[in-house]
């Protein structure tokens, strides 16, 4: 996918106690698609919704108690970035009000 972050650019800001990088780049690359659409469908902007997924990863990872199992892993990163997502479009919204 075009629009995803370039490895270099999301991994130099994260570190994990118990996942290497390879690691974190293995469910980067296995997750990044799936959850870039899924925010791409609500936010319509390809930009925002690059930064909004890079975000659901950064939580992943900051997650003080590892997200074990590929199910897991997926839900976690899909409900993160669909309620990142709600926030965004709500604080939007609620500036375009006069």
């Amino acid at each position: 996918m075009e629009n995803k972050l370039p490895h270099h650019t999301f991994t130099s800001t994260i570190t994990h106690p118990t996942m290497s990088k390879t690691e974190i780049m293995e469910i980067y690359d296995k997750y990044f698609k799936d959850v870039f659409c899924l925010v791409n469908v609500l936010i319509e902007e390809p930009d925002t919704s690059v930064s909004i997924t890079a975000e659901a990863f950064i939580a992943l990872y900051r997650m003080k108690e590892p997200v074990i199992g590929d199910n897991n892993i997926k839900c976690f990163l899909n409900v993160t970035a669909r309620n990142m997502s709600i926030n965004y479009l709500k604080h939007h919204e609620y500036q375009r009000k006069p």
